[in-house]
């Protein structure tokens, strides 16, 4: 199977709205300093559970993790917190297990009310994309259902042991994970939610005390619209005129459209850049390390940044 940044190639050839500024990518990296994890936790504490059942719920929920950013922006309050985001698409998830929810179990995700779904994302401010949120939790029911004997970890062992297998197969099977687009008759891949859930699955395994999934670091970044962000604000990705004015008034930018999809591969492309310069002093990182980084950099330092790019969209 063609790999994405084999797929992002004719985007980052071709394209006329996005560009590198490679004298501040090299500022970037010259400057780095290391990787403060301590930020990547959520803001709340997670419900004790089996490390089968992280990566159930997990499942689950990147297939409902999409597209927050509409204002007023729709938050939720868990642990005595007002959380926003995907944080607050996790948080809720807990909060619907907690409710007795079985969000683990295929037959419930397959028949799944968008009414229960509501319920479960009760909060603050209106989310949109419900119906197709709720779509994608009934295709996962159902596919894991006819092909995975109603089980996750099915799919993980289908992998084995390998982040790229384990990607594939999820993407293959799913099409809700299928997060691909056409660009002037070239086929490109991104598969934001899928490496997110392989990502975290290799995690939660690691953490468990078991073996992880070899090849995670031939993982991408995960192009979504606050990491591009981040790589504007510090003139690391570069925008036409006509791109910035949509951008910076907000304006909706179709999804898969050459714009976006223009965007999001030079996402990939430029912290691929970045993790190889930076290797050399940091021979631990990895493009899933970075982008985790730079995204949640991103919320420390949001009022300073201007607008992220809107797209209405379920891939990120």
């Amino acid at each position: 199977m063609i790999s994405i940044l084999q797929s992002i190639a004719p985007v980052i050839e071709n394209a006329q709205d996005v560009k590198i500024n490679q004298k501040n990518l090299e500022k970037f990296c010259n400057n780095f300093k290391g990787l403060d994890t301590s930020s990547f936790k959520p803001p709340f504490k997670s419900p004790q559970m089996s490390y089968e059942d992280k990566i159930r719920l997990d499942f689950a929920y990147n297939s409902a993790n999409f597209c927050y950013w509409q204002e007023p922006r729709w938050s939720i309050k868990y642990q005595g917190k007002d959380i926003q985001g995907a944080f607050a698409m996790k948080a809720a998830f807990y909060r619907a297990i907690e409710d007795s929810y079985p969000l683990t179990d295929p037959s419930f995700l397959s028949h799944l009310h968008e009414a229960e779904f509501k319920n479960m994302i009760r909060g603050k401010n209106n989310l949109q994309l419900i119906p197709e949120r709720v779509n994608h939790l009934r295709q996962v029911g159902r596919v894991l259902t006819t092909k995975y004997n109603e089980d996750v970890m099915n799919i993980i062992e289908k992998g084995k042991g390998d982040a790229i297998n384990l990607l594939d197969e999820i993407t293959n099977n799913f099409k809700c994970y299928d997060d691909s687009t056409n660009y002037y008759g070239h086929n490109v891949m991104f598969n934001k939610r899928a490496q997110l859930f392989v990502s975290n699955t290799e995690n939660t395994l690691r953490v468990a005390g078991k073996e992880g999934l070899k090849k995670v670091n031939e993982l991408t970044a995960l192009a979504d619209y606050k990491v591009p962000q981040i790589l504007r604000h510090f003139g690391i990705l570069d925008y036409s005129p006509k791109l910035v004015s949509k951008i910076d008034n907000k304006q909706i930018i179709e999804a898969s459209s050459p714009e976006e999809i223009e965007i999001r591969a030079f996402t990939i492309e430029t912290i691929e850049k970045m993790t190889n310069i930076l290797k050399v002093n940091f021979p631990d990182i990895n493009a899933i390390v970075l982008d985790k980084y730079l995204y949640h950099e991103s919320k420390v330092i949001k009022e300073e940044m201007k607008p992220h790019h809107r797209a209405i969209s379920t891939a990120h």
